[in-house]
């Protein structure tokens, strides 16, 4: 099997779908530094307040995004999120793009423990921890 952790694995994916038509289809990149990174470029449709990207849809790139990087760092593709926490520190608008990018902290067994943000003119908006665990 010829593995691609950064590819999408279903494409009707909320996230990063190819065939979803009301998905964000996010594509993703592997940095050089190893971090995994995507870029999104919101529109009023994912507002929550007006101009504001819903923190919902934050949380569902950051997910996403930690997703590809534990797939990167475990060379599987059945993980799922064990936890998530995230710290909305400014609204989002919803008129200029983001870059979400995150990273491996450690590994424990077949768990992976991992951080993210979302930064946007140069600035962290979101950052999100996370852990990850293979499936058995």
């Amino acid at each position: 099997m010829n593995f691609d952790p950064l590819a999408s694995h279903n494409d009707y994916c909320i996230a990063c779908g190819k065939k979803n038509d009301h998905g964000l289809k996010l594509k993703f990149e592997k940095l050089t530094n190893g971090e995994v990174q995507t870029s999104f470029s919101p529109s009023h449709l994912f507002d929550g307040h007006e101009g504001v990207l819903h923190g919902g849809i934050q949380a569902l790139i950051l997910d996403e995004t930690l997703g590809k990087m534990a797939r990167t760092a475990a060379l599987v593709p059945d993980l799922f999120t064990a936890k998530l926490e995230i710290r909305y520190r400014a609204p989002v608008s919803s008129t200029c793009p983001i870059t979400a990018q995150a990273r491996l902290v450690k590994q424990n067994g077949d768990f992976f423990f991992l951080e993210a943000e979302i930064t946007q003119q140069g600035s962290i908006k979101t950052k999100a921890e996370a852990v990850f665990k293979k499936l058995s």
